[in-house]
């Protein structure tokens, strides 16, 4: 039994075999570092501060390995403190020894590249610091699992996944500060209790699964360019934060769903992709499929019926659960699916329902393109390119008298200019449109007061620049002036 008490220091040693600052070799023998430091030792092949080929090694108190110093574990039980480990060099563990993380914490502070590495299989820490004044932390050797009992903090430097596929955390919080290098990981949240992933930096993940019932939230921007999956809890992404699947993401679920804002990115058309959304204790995907373009869709769960003034949508004749979309660059075929508590009025009679700006709804009536499977509750929009509130309801009554919007087309020196179409849009760019006559007037009606609109013409002679306007009775003498 040997036992080094604090305040001790093993400096500067340089063997030429193993183990430079200490070496641990007999079955029998045991040695406790008690709050020690490892300082600018060497060693021939290997454990530049600690050597351990057989027996025990306890640490306790404050220990402090620096200056790039490694600790190899050949064979035996080694045993970290239960208060904090400054590694400045590699750990090699063989598959023979023990590493027992014990309930502190590793904190891996070296300036160059240091390695969790050896002919284990598996590195398992209970507390996982990264605090490195430069270089890269990385799994190696034969290293694929990384289960950390505690929290994972990255405060400066990178921590890489290196040959490491699995990192399991059961600890209660992710903290990334600095950066991480996700490789082919896939970094499960399994823990017992809730837990968090957030810090300054956005964490890139390769594959990230949620499996906890108790629950993780997100308090950062985070993305998952290989696949998201979804086996039990919620995964709330906090605020307005937002969980971005990268264009080669795929998402799957088996229990549980994200309650916040996902983005997913597209690159060209593809296939159903699932939004696994939802809102507290309900799950109520999106299921959308680009036939068109390259852009982004973001889509967010409601549990309210979609806001509208000055009118209010019905609160017994509208679904009690809306979705928000927002996005760019791609052409849509969505499915909406909500839930029977989501209903109320007669879901028989259900329209799909858009909500402009929280100021404009428009009723499709049911269609090929759009409709209501009561059935299945679901509702499907095809062909979408622009994004707003979506909702099903009772069809909505008129709200808005029907006003016109008529003028005079004319030359830039006041000519009259006929058989000019003028088009007249409202904000989701539906068009109506009329012909001016021989004396260059038009008039388009079935418009709605309370309603904004972009008027432009056609004609193979001149240019005419839109105009907008919003509608508070009959616009009477809108000219349209051709450009010089």
């Amino acid at each position: 039994l040997l036992t080094i008490n604090n305040g001790s220091t093993i400096n500067s040693n340089a063997a030429t075999g193993t183990g430079g600052g200490l070496r641990n070799e007999a079955s029998t023998s045991t040695t406790n570092l008690n709050g020690i430091q490892f300082n600018t030792n060497t060693s021939g092949t290997g454990g530049d501060a600690i050597e351990m080929t057989n027996g025990a090694i306890n640490l306790s108190g404050s220990m402090s390995i620096g200056n790039d110093d490694s600790v190899n574990l050949v064979a035996g039980t080694f045993t970290s403190t239960s208060g904090t480990l400054d590694l400045g060099g590699s750990l090699t563990r063989a598959a023979a020894a023990t590493f027992t993380h014990n309930s502190g914490t590793v904190n891996f502070n070296g300036l160059g590249t240091q390695n969790i590495g050896g002919t284990a299989t598996s590195g398992s820490f209970n507390n996982f610091t990264v605090n490195k004044g430069g270089g890269t932390l990385q799994a190696a050797g034969s290293v694929t699992s990384l289960p950390i009992a505690g929290n994972v903090t990255i405060t400066a430097g990178t921590f890489a996944a290196g040959t490491a596929t699995a990192i399991g955390m059961t600890g209660s919080s992710w903290t990334n500060n600095a950066a991480f290098t996700a490789g082919s990981s896939v970094v499960t949240f399994n823990g017992g209790a809730a837990q968090t992933i957030g810090g300054a930096a956005v964490t890139t993940f390769n594959g990230l699964t949620i499996n906890n019932a108790a629950g993780v939230t997100m308090n950062q921007n985070e993305t998952v360019n290989g696949a998201l999956t979804m086996s039990g809890g919620e995964l709330t992404v906090s605020g307005t934060n937002v969980l971005t699947i990268g264009t080669g993401g795929t998402t799957s679920r088996t229990a549980g769903h994200v309650n916040g804002r996902v983005r997913k990115l597209w690159s060209a058309p593809s296939g159903a992709f699932l939004f696994p959304v939802g809102t507290t204790g309900a799950y109520s995907p999106v299921t959308n499929t680009v036939t068109a373009g390259s852009g982004e869709l973001t889509v967010f769960a409601n549990a309210a019926v979609a806001p509208l003034a000055p009118v209010a949508l019905g609160n017994a004749t509208t679904l009690h659960r809306y979705w928000t979309l927002s996005g760019s660059g791609i052409t849509s075929n969505i499915v909406f699916n909500y839930l029977t508590p989501d209903v109320f009025g007669n879901e028989a009679v259900y329209q799909v329902i858009r909500v402009t700006g929280g100021t404009m709804a428009r009723t499709y009536a049911n269609g090929a393109n759009v409709f209501v499977t009561p059935a299945a509750n679901t509702f499907t929009v095809n062909g979408l390119t622009s994004y707003s509130d979506w909702t099903a309801g009772e069809p909505l009554p008129p709200t808005a008298a029907n006003a016109s919007i008529s003028g005079r087309v004319t030359s830039a020196d006041g000519r009259s200019v006929g058989r000019v179409t003028v088009m007249v849009a409202d904000s989701e760019g539906n068009p109506r449109t009329a012909i001016t006559n021989a004396f260059g007037y038009y008039k388009v009606e079935g418009l709605l007061v309370g309603q904004t609109y972009v008027v432009g013409a056609q004609s193979k002679q001149f240019t005419f620049t839109p105009r907008t306007i919003s509608l508070g009775e009959d616009a009477i003498g809108f000219d349209l002036i051709a450009e010089p």
